[in-house]
């Protein structure tokens, strides 16, 4: 999906739910910008490792709740 893509339905399907579109946002992007910063600093196989997997959204979920306390914010993050 392109980047414009990603937004769009992002915000869309984050608007429906009455969650943060920015905390849905940044959940898309994030197991991008992990899997290509470790491939292009040479730590991963292939661009798409570790955040591409199904372990990746709980955990960053429960870390976004234990530094935010926003319940609504960690399942937009989940959900992107």
């Amino acid at each position: 999906m392109l980047f414009l893509g990603h937004i769009g339905f992002t915000a869309f399907v984050s608007s429906m739910l009455y969650l943060s579109i920015l905390g849905g946002v940044i959940g898309v992007f994030l197991p991008d910008l992990v899997d290509k910063g470790l491939f292009t600093l040479g730590y991963a196989p292939c661009s798409r490792f570790i955040a591409h997997t199904i372990f990746f959204p709980p955990v960053i979920g429960i870390l976004t709740y234990m530094i935010t306390r926003n319940k609504k914010l960690a399942l937009a993050v989940i959900m992107g």
